[in-house]
């Protein structure tokens, strides 16, 4: 996860086989962002998304091409 000016940058390495990916960013009771993408390893979010202090969760899951599921998981809190 990184920050650049007004946007936030989650980036992963690929998944062996992945034939697709989804991205969904939650706060505590609803989805904030959700994105599935075929080939893109980056998700690029406006800070004006994201409110300080309150924690965020990431999920990123897809299938592979002979139908291994995988996801990983993560939070994050914006300070500033």
């Amino acid at each position: 996860i990184d920050l650049n000016g007004g946007k936030i940058i989650f980036k992963w390495k690929p998944v062996e086989g992945a034939v697709g990916y989804k991205f969904i960013l939650k706060d505590r009771s609803k989805a904030v962002y959700t994105v599935e993408t075929c080939e893109d390893k980056v998700v690029a979010l406006s800070k004006e998304l994201i409110e300080t202090n309150i924690t965020y969760n990431w999920l990123i899951s897809g299938k592979t091409a002979d139908e291994r599921y995988f996801e990983y998981t993560g939070d994050f809190v914006l300070i500033k």
